[in-house]
């Protein structure tokens, strides 16, 4: 037991042993009374009765010691204002140190830390971590653990940025997103085909599901996360693949009243490796049909 909970435990088994021997007396001096109650019900020997009873509680014990309960709440208030302090004040280093112990990078940000490709924000009263890569929750959270938020971080970091992209794969699926959606929407066909990002997710949302599903159920059984497509779509966009192609897709920038908006433009980090990095709002794909 570390010392702060060993404090902790003597003092709650010397309010538990000080409510123990009150129940005792307490018991004693409730059977008391309601014998004395009971036999005044029935006899009509007022005086010898309560000359008894009277005979009888001054044969107790003392009243012992009351539980110290508003000094026991006010020291643990107390303790946990320090401990809290204590906690915030050590947690940086201790994320420092198990970061480059997994050799994940580290960085202090004005609303948390950057661990790996993730940002990292801390609930202190609620002792959790949250993690959004992208301008996006992942929706994980974890205890706020220094090796917790490392170990999450190097899960996600595998699964999520370094999982191999079939970029032929992705760009098929692409085109088949914009087709769909602009489809859904009854939008005229054209020369060039333009599709709003959030729409060509929801899109890729549905073609990444198994076959046989609905589309209720292939929502509600997604996988596939907008941080995933947002690394997929960038390092696409980059790649020999979509430059040398003599139709490459080109992702359209937001214009100011549609950026930070999440149902109408995406956040793209300029770094893979640092979502919480620079980097810019895109509203659209555009690609050039057949």
């Amino acid at each position: 037991m570390n010392p702060d909970a060993k404090v902790v435990s003597d003092e709650l088994a010397t309010v538990r042993n000080q409510a123990n021997e009150y129940a005792v007396f307490l018991k004693k001096l409730k059977d008391r009374l309601a014998r004395a109650e009971k036999a005044l019900a029935e006899k009509p020997a007022i005086v010898s009765l309560l000359s008894a009873l009277v005979s009888d509680l001054q044969g107790m014990k003392s009243e012992p010691p009351r539980p110290a309960v508003s000094q026991l709440v006010q020291s643990l208030e107390q303790r946990v204002q320090e401990l809290r302090q204590r906690f915030q004040d050590s947690f940086p280093a201790d994320l420092r140190q198990q970061c480059e112990a997994a050799r994940l990078t580290f960085a202090s940000l004005p609303d948390g830390f950057g661990v790996g490709p993730f940002q990292v924000t801390a609930n202190f009263s609620k002792e959790i971590a949250s993690f959004h890569y992208a301008k996006v929750s992942l929706g994980t959270d974890v205890p706020l653990t220094a090796k917790g938020i490392v170990d999450q971080a190097a899960s996600l970091k595998a699964s999520l940025i370094d999982a191999a992209v079939d970029l032929a794969k992705f760009g098929d699926d692409l085109y088949e997103a914009m087709r769909v959606a602009t489809a859904r929407h009854k939008k005229p066909a054209k020369a060039e085909l333009r599709v709003e990002l959030p729409l060509i997710f929801r899109e890729m949302v549905f073609i990444r599901q198994p076959p046989g599903l609905d589309a209720k159920e292939k929502a509600a059984k997604s996988e596939y996360s907008l941080p995933r497509f947002v690394v997929e779509l960038k390092q696409f966009v980059q790649s020999e693949k979509n430059t040398g192609s003599s139709r490459p897709f080109r992702p359209e920038p937001a214009v100011i009243e549609n950026a930070k908006n999440p149902k109408k433009s995406i956040f793209i980090p300029q770094d893979l490796s640092r979502g919480f990095g620079e980097g810019s709002y895109y509203q659209a794909v555009v690609v050039r049909q057949d």
